[in-house]
């Protein structure tokens, strides 16, 4: 799976979030997903191009949507776990985690 994320969001997250972005992305740049990591309250993104470092999720929007309908892609365009490759179409966080994480 060659999933793309676009650095289109440089002034959501945090002060360092936002900061470490600056460092080492460009905006309007579409990266590659290395990896990501889902916590219950942010996701991790790491990128091929940009080794080992981790970015929050809520700086990107997904390059092609996953058909998943989530509220995200209408509200702000930041990827959700269905454009990460993190839980398949048609199915939740809950349905994959047994509840321990909100759905998206």
């Amino acid at each position: 799976m060659n999933i793309q994320l676009r650095f289109e969001h440089p002034k959501n997250g945090h002060d360092c979030d936002k900061r470490l972005a600056e460092w080492h992305l460009h905006i309007g740049g579409i990266y590659t997903l290395e990896k990501a990591e889902m916590g219950a309250w942010h996701t991790d993104i790491y990128l091929k191009e940009v080794p080992g470092i981790a970015f929050n999720s809520v700086l990107f929007c997904p390059v092609n949507p996953a058909p998943c309908g989530c509220v995200h892609h209408a509200k702000d365009r930041t990827p959700c776990e269905h454009d990460l490759g993190l839980v398949p179409v048609g199915k939740t966080i809950r349905d994959v985690t047994q509840g321990a994480y909100p759905l998206c």
